[in-house]
Parts: structure tokens; C-alpha cells; sequence
């Protein structure tokens, strides 16, 4: 693991941001997996969600993106890796990991993200822990260890993660995580107090040793950082859960 690259590509940056308001909304007793941006639902013990509307995180957006834009040069260098990852994982089998949702419990919260989509899921079954993204929900890797050279498939976004013998690439939806929200802790699965530039990867495929290094590209933007695994989640519909920067 010490000596494996990672690299990441999104189309969508998401952010979770603090002012809302409160409304109790109609009975349902299925996680809807769509909603209006910046929606967070809270189960109640009728199993009836009280939704509160994230109102700044509707009219959010991605601020000083131009600094942040990969040099040329940089872009170049990332892209020739991109095409080697996908060459060498040419003959790859294609594995598909089911996407379920959870029935809605008592106490359950469900955050969504910028695009409608769910960010996370919080619920007392988990057992609610400081960690960032729950990484006691569903089945973590060993760590440190990866899943074996292949191509997994896996949300509605969709998203792909590619391994092979000397990489892992994933492309597909960032989600973007703030301490406080919905619950959410503020210490990864590293022991870190997380902070800019720390991220989550998906526990059930790739367990990274702790700050390992990733390039992260927004590919509508040509943004290119590097950002540092401290934490693990069950990230159901995303690559990466990335925390917060850069968005006002």
C-alpha cells in the first residue's frame, strides 16, 4: 500500500452549509433518494421525517476556483496517469455493488447534497460515533488493504472505482463533509481532528493507510488538489467525501 498512487476525478463539488428552516413533511416509509438541495430529513418514532431545508446551501457555490486550477503542465501529468490506469485496466471484470437504501428508522437522518442527491446517512443502528462519515456502518476492509484489481460500479450517480496492481482511480460524485451537521462528528477514522484538505474514501473497497496522499480533479473545472485519507465511510453514492473548503 505504501507505494500506491491514488487518483480521483469529480464533476460535482457538493457543500453542506448551516442556516435552515424547519417543516414536517408527509409520512413516507422509504428514503426518497432524490430531494430539493440542501434537504435533511429526520426520522421521527412514526417514522415520519421532519425535513429541514439547508436555505445557504441552495444559493451556495465554489469560490476562488481560479487559483485552484491545475497548471498545465500539472493537468498533463495527471491526464498521462489517467490514460495508463485505464490502459492497464483494459481487461479488468466489471463489478457491480448493489445500490440499497435503508428502511427510515427512529432518530435516522438523511443529508442531501447540492445536486438532490443523499450525502449521508445517519441512524442509532450505526451507533452514532465521532468519526466523520460512520465508518461502522456496513463492513469496513482490514486496515490497510484494498479490494483486488478491478472495475466496481456502484451508486445511482454513477460512480467507478478502478484498481489495479499499482493504482486506484475513482471517478464519479464528491460529496463534501461539515463537522456538525446532521450529527456529524469531527474526528477521522485516523484519530485526526479532520480539517481542509482531509477526505473520506469508501471503506468497503479501499481502506488507504492514513494521510495518504490523492490528486483530486474537478473535470468541469479543471481544479486540481491533493488531499490527505483520514477517515472511511459507507458512501453509498460517492468516490470521495472531501471536507469543506472553498465554498461560501
Amino acid at each position: 500500500m505504501s507505494n500506491l498512487r491514488k487518483i480521483l476525478t469529480l464533476s460535482l463539488i457538493l457543500a453542506l452549509l448551516g442556516s435552515a428552516s424547519t417543516f414536517v413533511y408527509a409520512s413516507e416509509k422509504t428514503i426518497p433518494s432524490t430531494m430539493p438541495a440542501g434537504t435533511i430529513l429526520t426520522y421521527d418514532e412514526q417514522l415520519n421525517p421532519t425535513i429541514t431545508v439547508d436555505e445557504q446551501m441552495q444559493k451556495s457555490r465554489i469560490t476562488n476556483v481560479e487559483k485552484d486550477i491545475g497548471s498545465a503542465e500539472d493537468l498533463l501529468a495527471e491526464e498521462a496517469v489517467y490514460q495508463k490506469i485505464k490502459k492497464d485496466a483494459k481487461d479488468n471484470e466489471v463489478v457491480s455493488i448493489p445500490y440499497e437504501l435503508p428502511a427510515p428508522s427512529e432518530g435516522m437522518i438523511v443529508i442531501y447534497g447540492s445536486d438532490g442527491q443523499i450525502n449521508r446517512i445517519y441512524s442509532p443502528e450505526t451507533k452514532i460515533t465521532p468519526f466523520a462519515s460512520v465508518p461502522n456502518e456496513g463492513k469496513a476492509l482490514p486496515y490497510p488493504s484494498r479490494l483486488s484489481p478491478n472495475t466496481y460500479e456502484y451508486g445511482s450517480y454513477p460512480n467507478v472505482t478502478t484498481i489495479t496492481s499499482s493504482y486506484v482511480l475513482g471517478e464519479g460524485r464528491f460529496t463534501v463533509y461539515r463537522a456538525g451537521v446532521g450529527g456529524s462528528g469531527s474526528i477521522g477514522s485516523s484519530g485526526k481532528t479532520l480539517g481542509t484538505g482531509d477526505v473520506a474514501t469508501k471503506q468497503s473497497v479501499d481502506n488507504a493507510k492514513h494521510n495518504t496522499a490523492l490528486s483530486a480533479r474537478a473535470t468541469s473545472t479543471n481544479v486540481l488538489k491533493t488531499v490527505y485519507k483520514n477517515d472511511i465511510g459507507y458512501m453509498r453514492n460517492s468516490v470521495l467525501d472531501v471536507y469543506f473548503w472553498g465554498v461560501e
